[in-house]
């Protein structure tokens, strides 16, 4: 199953729009889910992802408008694995990894999604994974002025995942892979 984890896009508002050459990758039919951390901003980029997917779960960002969405947090079942999905400003600071840990503890989750840092990272802390998409649109913020645009398509296939992280820069896509497997009970 391929999951697109995305977020912090701040359209109109901190960027005008996710890169053509990101576009290109998120094509209809390719992906079976979309995880967004919040901050799309606006109804028209929310409608823009479900082009993407249909099937798609969105907490409440800071400064996403009305209707967006309603909730803060929520767990889901995506192959072998329970996930959460987190608004950044329900953990402070959100870059702290013991803080992520105690929240991961908390929703009883494998792998624990948040955003709010505009810094793409996938990590292993403790038995659980850690992804933050980053922002799709590199929209500024007060601790950094030109973040990497960055999503991440997260493969579940059982008890492993792997996430292919997309970063932008000069014009040039890279990706970077991280693999997790849960331990077997």
């Amino acid at each position: 199953m391929l999951v697109l984890i995305i977020g912090d896009l701040h359209i109109p508002f901190k960027a005008h729009e996710i890169s053509r050459l990101f576009r290109e990758h998120l094509q209809p039919g390719k992906i079976h889910q979309i995880l967004c951390t919040g901050n799309v901003s606006v109804k028209s980029e929310l409608d823009y992802l479900r082009t993407i997917c249909n099937e798609i779960v969105v907490v409440r960002g800071e400064f996403d408008e009305e209707g967006i969405s309603n909730i803060e947090q929520t767990v889901l079942t995506i192959g072998g694995f329970r996930v959460g999905l987190i608004s950044s400003y329900s953990v402070f600071p959100i870059s702290d990894l013991s803080r992520l840990a105690l929240k991961q503890r908390e929703l009883d989750v494998d792998i624990l999604i948040h955003g709010g840092t505009h810094q793409a990272d996938a990590c292993e802390y403790d038995g659980c994974f850690y992804l933050d998409p980053g922002s799709a649109t590199g929209a500024f913020t007060s601790e950094d002025p030109n973040p990497t645009p960055s999503f991440i398509l997260l493969n579940v296939q059982g008890t492993t995942a792997i996430a292919y992280i997309y970063t932008l820069a000069e014009g040039t896509i890279a990706v970077k892979k991280v693999k997790f497997s849960k331990e077997e009970e």
